[in-house]
């Protein structure tokens, strides 16, 4: 009889430590795909438009700056790149936006994200990287844009 209410202790500790331990984080293609559904049906307006699609870094990163993003994008380190407010760059987006999809992107992104921002790559023809860390990899969406 001691056996069973032992076991049966046991049992209810262990459902109970159990519940109490955090989920297992997403992993890296879960988060592209919340960016990917989120992202759907965004065009970038800028003077043509362009579709807005997910990006992910080939190295590992240790923070957000523009020597860091060359670096893990093996990019050269003369590439013309500027760093933009993730806030201030969807702003611009929203004047356009008749569906609330860049303010559910932005919402989306800063949740999972927490530190996000856009690197600005080129001149003329010009890459946008929206971008935070996870699991020490620059992730987010990137979309292109033409500046005359």
């Amino acid at each position: 009889m001691r056996t069973i209410v032992i076991l049966a202790m046991f049992s209810v500790a262990t459902i109970i430590v159990s519940a109490q331990r955090p989920a297992k984080s997403a992993g890296i293609s879960d988060l592209l795909l919340t960016f990917e559904n989120a992202s759907s049906d965004i065009s970038f307006l800028s003077e043509t438009d362009a579709d807005v699609h997910n990006f992910v870094s080939p190295l590992t990163a240790d923070r957000l700056t523009s020597e860091e993003f060359l670096r893990v994008n093996l990019m050269p380190n003369d590439t013309r790149i500027a760093v933009m407010d993730f806030d201030e760059w969807v702003e611009h987006q929203l004047l356009f936006d008749r569906n609330g999809r860049w303010d559910h992107l932005r919402s989306t992104m800063s949740t999972k994200l927490g530190e996000v921002v856009v690197f600005k790559v080129g001149v003329i023809q010009i890459q946008y990287f929206a971008v935070g860390l996870y699991k020490r990899r620059m992730i987010g969406v990137r979309t292109y844009g033409v500046s005359t």
